[in-house]
């Protein structure tokens, strides 16, 4: 018998990627000499492209959004210039970029059109990763560098907010916002008239540009800078409202990673899968536009007058079905989007929300078709090359429910005079799967203690909990409910859901 005749194929898997070479501007070179290559190369000339985009953020999201979309301009000839990213410290991501040059590879797999698609392409556009907690001198001498005109920033939901132990001397702020208003403070100090910058946000807020430059105002006031400086964000700090719009889900898990390189031919420990899908819609601005002219390359990018209705058909449709497919599948067990898709109540209870409740509610122009909008949003949570983790979409929860949910309730309740029932089912979803200590939320400590202090034994006491909640949710987002009849509805959901299960739930809303 042959002396590896027991290895699994995982075994044999790993020993056969082991002996590949690292991606590297070796490996690229290695790769260019190939009849036919797996995988697209980025423009020669990107490589020691100068640094002229900041970006506050580096994770799979700006890796398969920001840096491909800056990609593509740069080998489109529109752009000639790489980001610098920056993240809150050290992981082993940093590590394997140094150790590959900078590259990693995005791999794009779905449906357009009714067709199977699939492209891989290395990407070379991130010059650099500095982390903020060890490298903030760094990071505070590329903000004030005449040659950096775009500051892009990517935070989860709970990081637009002041944090209230930040000082200006702080090596960083922790809050986003104190780390932009000292790098922008930083730089008005070092560069006077030269220090006109523009600031693209990625976060999935409402008016996330001004948004962030009122907070940046008043970190500025509470640290009582310079009235000139505060002057200055008014009106040479460029900002653009944006709407951003693709499923970037990171690397596969490590038998399919495997495979991958295999056939790629070479180990890249940070490879990115996503959909082929995106939409990046930002708010005209003549500064930005000609300092980040991604709109030139990529269809789907585009400046325009009102940013609003798209990111209300985003937020609404995608966003809010999302958050009730994700919590409602968590406690049903189910690991992903597609395999919560394919279930028989909850795929369902998805697209009854999203068409039957979202869709009316949201009464966007007729232009944005969202009818069509919606299916392809089916779509897309359909798409077999993706996996995208229930666990990951359930972060941060507790504030999703807010930006992404309350507008459909307030929306439907005016002009339908009752409470949507299906999205209640989904708000009920996450309060259930809050208690749930595997799962990240900025807010997981105030709503679990609130679940421990529920005495079943008293009948207001479900309701008392559910109220307390929402009014908080309507303080941490901004998103204003009448919480009394919302409540009500809610807290009954609750009660039917630990009677019953949440899967006989689901049935039996289906069948009214």
């Amino acid at each position: 018998m042959p002396k590896d005749s027991t290895r699994t194929p995982a075994m044999q898997g790993k020993n056969l990627s082991a002996s590949l070479p690292r991606l590297s501007r070796r490996t690229l070179m290695q790769i260019s000499r190939r009849d036919t290559a797996a995988v697209a190369l980025p423009p020669p000339h990107i490589l020691d492209a100068p640094e002229r985009v900041l970006q506050v953020g580096f994770g799979k999201f700006v890796r398969g959004f920001l840096a491909h979309f800056l990609q593509q301009a740069v080998a489109g000839g529109r752009f000639h210039g790489r980001m610098l990213a920056v993240q809150r410290k050290a992981d082993h991501r940093m590590q394997s970029f140094r150790e590959q040059d900078g590259l990693s590879t995005l791999v794009l797999r779905g449906h357009v059109n009714g067709e199977v698609v699939e492209a891989k392409q290395i990407i070379g556009s991130i010059s650099r990763v500095l982390d903020a907690e060890t490298a903030w001198a760094e990071v505070v001498k590329a903000a004030v560098c005449p040659d950096i005109k775009i500051i892009t920033t990517n935070v989860s939901e709970g990081g637009l907010a002041l944090n209230e132990r930040d000082q200006l001397q702080s090596t960083p702020a922790l809050g986003l916002p104190g780390k932009l208003a000292q790098l922008l403070f930083h730089r008005w100090k070092a560069l006077a008239q030269g220090a006109e910058i523009g600031l693209v946000p990625c976060e999935l807020v409402d008016n996330n540009g001004e948004l962030l430059r009122s907070l940046i105002i008043e970190q500025a006031g509470r640290w009582e800078l310079e009235k000139e400086f505060v002057a200055w964000l008014q009106t040479s700090l460029r900002i653009t409202n944006t709407v951003v719009d693709r499923i970037v889900v990171g690397a596969p898990e490590e038998q399919q990673l495997t495979q991958e390189w295999e056939a790629l031919g070479y180990r890249d420990e940070l490879l990115n899968c996503a959909e082929p899908f995106y939409e990046f819609i930002l708010q005209s601005d003549e500064f930005i536009q000609r300092h980040f002219p991604v709109d030139l390359a990529s269809s789907n990018v585009h400046f325009v007058d009102d940013v609003r209705p798209y990111r209300t058909r985003k937020l609404l449709i995608l966003n809010g079905s999302h958050t009730t497919l994700a919590a409602l599948g968590w406690l049903l067990g189910i690991p992903t989007v597609l395999d919560a898709m394919r279930d028989p109540q909850l795929g369902p209870l998805v697209e009854a929300v999203m068409t039957k409740e979202i869709v009316p509610a949201a009464d966007l122009p007729a232009e944005l078709a969202p009818q069509a909008y919606a299916r392809t949003v089916l779509d897309r949570f359909s798409n077999p090359f993706v996996r995208h983790e229930l666990r990951v979409i359930c972060g941060n929860s507790s504030i999703k429910v807010g930006t992404r949910l309350f507008p459909t309730v307030r929306r439907y309740m005016q002009t339908s005079h009752r409470v949507p029932p299906y999205v209640v089912a989904g708000i009920a979803g996450v309060l259930l799967a809050l208690r749930d200590p595997e799962l990240e939320d900025v807010h997981a400590d105030y709503i679990r203690e609130r679940w421990r202090q529920v005495n079943r034994e008293q009948p207001k006491a479900l309701h008392d909990f559910t109220r307390d909640v929402l009014c908080k949710q309507m303080e941490w987002t901004r998103e204003q409910i009448d919480v009394e009849p919302v409540a009500a509805a809610v807290s009954q959901t609750l009660a039917e859901m630990g009677e019953n299960g949440v899967r006989a739930f689901l049935a039996e809303r289906l069948r009214n």
